[in-house]
């Protein structure tokens, strides 16, 4: 398969507008469509089947609109929380300001990917395929993916001259 990682700040992902003020809301706005246009270009170039994404369960996903409008399949590969509880990975471990070690961060990190790894090899029966997750995750990913005889490559949200990773210091 060949694989195509988009590393990302999790903040673009939501179709929810979730910014406070006129000038925020519309950024955040524009922002979000030019994501929408970018995920829907990349999978028409790539001819993407499948759109695999890091997010959180039970929202309205930019990259789930894409995909069902090009007919392309999209799954969350992240891993749920009940499953993240079965293995106990607290929800807030990733805060810098919880009482974890970094070894602990590393191993449920690794977890969370290994996983990731499994639902796009499960659930992508393509020759192509895109995969949107945390820019921490993708060099992980990559090596998995690679390891398992897939031929990758890695693209971040940063390189687009329309994006701004910090909408709040923009206002």
């Amino acid at each position: 398969m060949r694989l195509l990682i988009v590393g990302l700040n999790h903040q673009i992902q939501r179709a929810e507008i979730l910014s406070g003020g006129d000038v925020i809301v519309d950024l955040e706005t524009n922002q979000k469509q030019q994501f929408a246009d970018l995920l829907a270009k990349l999978i028409q170039d790539r001819h993407a089947a499948f759109l695999g994404e890091e997010a959180q369960e039970g929202v309205e996903l930019i990259a789930r609109k894409v995909a069902q409008e090009i007919e392309c399949i999209h799954v969350n590969i992240e891993m749920p929380r009940g499953e993240r509880e079965r293995r106990g990975i607290p929800v807030d471990y990733t805060r810098e300001d919880r009482p974890y070690t970094s070894e602990q961060r590393a191993l449920w990190n690794s977890e969370r990917e290994q996983f990731m790894f499994e639902a796009v090899v499960t659930n992508a029966a393509a020759e192509s395929a895109i995969v949107l997750c945390g820019r921490q995750h993708v060099d992980a990913l990559v090596s998995l993916f690679e390891q398992n005889g897939h031929s990758v490559e890695t693209y971040d949200l940063n390189r687009e001259s329309w994006y701004i990773e910090d909408w709040d210091r923009k206002s």
